[in-house]
């Protein structure tokens, strides 16, 4: 006997399932997809995540480098329960995540690779430390 839990799930995944087969599959009048056109599409929504990545590392590093400030502060005021140490810590890692961008080609330099281009999407130009095109 299937319990009620069981019969919910089902139904649950017969639901998504009908949902997402009509999006994948509904397209406009003279849309063709092809294979080429997905790829494209898929791309496209790469490059969308290396920006957003690149954002959420720069907003990052901005706090980890207030935060150090602040750290820095509590430091003076009472050095025994603040070590020098953490603030360090805390602006190498702003430093680091503010010019990600700029880390990959002299690391794939390092690493004797000699194709590491980094991300070159639209929009990460504004970011200090990216890569000109």
């Amino acid at each position: 006997m299937i319990s009620e839990n069981q019969s919910r799930k089902v139904l649950g995944c017969l639901l998504m399932a009908s949902l997402v087969s009509t999006t994948l599959f509904a397209q406009a009048a003279g849309d063709q997809k092809t294979i080429g056109t997905i790829a494209t599409s898929v791309a496209s929504s790469f490059q969308a995540i290396g920006q957003l990545i690149l954002g959420i590392a720069f907003v990052a590093g901005l706090g980890f480098g207030v935060t150090a400030i602040f750290k820095f502060k509590q430091h003076k005021d009472n050095p025994q329960q603040t070590p020098v140490g953490q603030p360090v810590a805390l602006m190498a890692i702003s430093a680091a995540l503010v010019f990600l961008p700029g880390f990959y080609n002299p690391l794939g330099a390092t690493m004797g690779v000699s194709s590491a281009g980094g991300f070159t999407g639209s929009g990460q130009e504004a970011l200090p430390g990216a890569k000109k095109p």
